[in-house]
This record gives C-alpha cells, structure tokens and sequence, in this order.
C-alpha cells in the first residue's frame, strides 16, 4: 500500500518563517530581526549579545535545483558591518561540511549542495522530488512533485520500532533491578567486613568505651584523622595494594607528619602545595581509588565517617588546591597504570562475601 501525490506548491511567508524562527529556534543571546526574500535569495539581519552587541547579515542564493539536487550559495556575510572574505568564508564552510556528507550535505565549488534523496536516507519509504525554489514578492514557493510513500514499509517500521522500544525499556528495567540487588550485596559484604585488629585499634575502642553516650559522634568525627592515618599505614602493607599508591600514600602522609619542607617554595606552583593540600590529595586517592572492601577491612571508625569522608574530600580539595596536585598526577596516572597494573572489579577483594554479588533477575 502505497501513497502518491503528483504534484504541490508550498509557500512559506517572511512573517511565517520569522513566527518559526521566533517559536523554534532558541539560541542564548541570538535574536533575529527580520528576513526578507528577494531575487531567488533570502537575507537575515540579526544580533548576538555576547558581553557587546555583535550585529550580523547574510544572504543566501538558491543558485539552482536540477535531479533533485539544491545547490545553494552563501554570497554575502557580514560581522559588526565588515564583510567575510570569500577565501575565509569557503575555508570555513569546507570545515563545517566535513560531518554533513551523512545528512545528504556536502561543499563544491563555492556552493552549498543539498542532495534530496540522500538527505530522505532516514525516511527510506518516502520520495519526494523537488522541482523549483523560488523566492520573491515576500514568499518562498517550493513546487514539488512525484511524493510517494510506502504506507505499509512504514507502519511495519514503527511497529517494530515500538516493540524494540518496548523490550529495550523491559531490559533497562531488568538492569536496574539488577544493579539495585547488586548494590545491596555488595553493601551486606561491606557491613560483614571484620576490621583488623592492632594496637591502634584495641587504643581507640578503649578511647570510645570512655566517651560519653551523646558525644560518641561527635568522637567518631574527630577520630576521623588518626583513623586515616593509621588506614594509611595498614594500607601500606597489604600485598593486594599496587606499588603506585603505596609511594603515593606515603609521601602524601608522610609528608604532612615531616617538620621538612622538601618542597621549595621557589618551584613554580609545586612549592606553592603547602602540606595540607598534599594530604587531602593523599586522603582522596586513599579513600576512592584503593578498592573499597581493602579500605572498609583497615579502617577503625564507623562506615558512615569513611563515606562522608569519600563523599566530601572532593569538595575541600577545591579549596586546599589539592585539585592541582591531582590534575598534575592525572597527567602520568595512564603511564603508571601500564606499568604497575590496574584493580580489579571492587567485589573480587572481599576476602569472606556472605552474600554472592552477582544476582539474576
């Protein structure tokens, strides 16, 4: 079954062209102040307030429309009342045309070259043919003839489209459930965790026994920076840790604790890091880049402080420039992951999971 339609004449008007614009087309700062068709062509006066004014004008040229290909000519732009020289305009159209070959749209010879039947690819069931463009008197007439169109391909089309759509929204649902259960396993095994036993451990219970009730969380906050330390030091000899971030741990911790300032702070930028910038990089990389069943089995506080620890030593890197020492390692950080190794997926480190992570729906 199929739909056909001989030949139409379409017009569009100055005024309806600029209603649409004015409807449709929403780019911050642009505002388009009138169009006009004349003389097969059509001229735009606009402005753009970026911080100034900045006033445009452009005409475009329908130069001609055979086989149904529209070749178009940009004649004119002008930017703040100075014109566009035609080798900077066509270097720049030849740039901005290298992604459109896949709309139908390519750049010849100064023209602009619209192919009908390429730019219709995407509606592969309808064929339309243009004849004629025409702009004059306030009016842009397209005449147009042979339209066809295959009704059948293309209720076949979106019905398969709908089911597609519906089983793509039936898996992402399935993923979600899965991600979901999975997050509650991997959450059981973290609670599940038995942290290790030490002196500073067995030290920091006694601490906590003494603490009255209501300032137990208020202790565990201020707790938080020994407890770091001392999840820094345990880190430091677990065999699953790859080097790098063992050398990291260290200098970013071991420096903050050193009465030496081997920095200079004549070096350019580097000595400006004081040491507290250097141990929130340090604490940053401890806490988000160790696997996170590693960093739970060494850590003496309560999960809540670890999280909000993880959760906000982005925000005070802002403000220590901590940010910078991490931009500068980011640099190196592929290069030293091709020479030390990367983790593996986070539930591979619970050494005892009571819970399998991998669940199906």
């Amino acid at each position: 079954m199929s739909a056909k339609v001989t030949s139409v004449t379409t017009t569009l008007s100055e005024t309806d062209l600029m209603e649409n614009i004015r409807e449709f087309v929403e780019v911050e700062g642009l505002t388009v102040n009138n169009v006009e068709f004349k003389n097969n062509s059509i001229e735009v006066t606009a402005n753009f307030h970026k911080v100034i004014d900045i006033p445009f004008y452009a005409r475009v040229h329908v130069a001609s429309v055979a086989n149904n290909v529209i070749r178009i000519k940009i004649e004119k732009i002008q930017v703040l009342k100075v014109g566009i020289p035609n080798a900077l305009l066509s270097g720049g159209l030849s740039i901005a045309m290298k992604k459109a070959p896949d709309m139908g749209i390519t750049y010849e010879d100064g023209h602009i070259i619209v192919d009908v039947d390429s730019a219709l690819q995407k509606a592969p069931h309808v064929h339309v043919m243009i004849d004629n463009i025409i702009m004059e008197n306030g009016l842009l007439a397209v005449k147009v003839s042979g339209i066809s169109a295959d009704v059948k391909a293309m209720q076949e089309d979106k019905k398969r489209e709908d089911i597609e759509q519906v089983e793509a929204e039936k898996k992402a649902e399935q993923l979600a459930i899965i991600h979901e259960r999975e997050m509650e396993a991997f959450n059981l095994n973290l609670a599940a965790i038995e942290p290790i036993e030490d002196e500073y451990s067995k030290l920091r219970r006694d601490l906590s026994r003494r603490v009255p009730l209501d300032y137990q969380k208020h202790y565990e906050y201020i707790a938080a920076l020994p407890d770091l330390l001392a999840l820094g030091v345990r880190v430091l000899r677990d065999k699953r840790v790859l080097k790098k971030d063992k050398w990291i741990i260290a200098l970013s911790l071991g420096y903050f604790l050193s009465p030496i300032d081997l920095i200079p702070d004549k070096i350019p930028v580097i000595g400006a890091m004081d040491d507290l910038a250097l141990f929130v990089f340090g604490v940053n990389h401890l806490t988000n880049r160790i696997p996170l069943p590693i960093v739970v089995e060494h850590w003496s506080g309560d999960l809540k402080t670890l999280k909000f620890v993880k959760d906000n030593v982005d925000k005070i890197m802002g403000i220590t420039g901590s940010i910078n020492i991490e931009r500068i390692y980011n640099l190196v950080d592929g290069k030293l992951d091709e020479k030390f190794g990367v983790y593996q997926d986070d539930d591979l480190y619970f050494k005892d999971p009571i819970v399998p992570i991998t669940v199906e729906v």
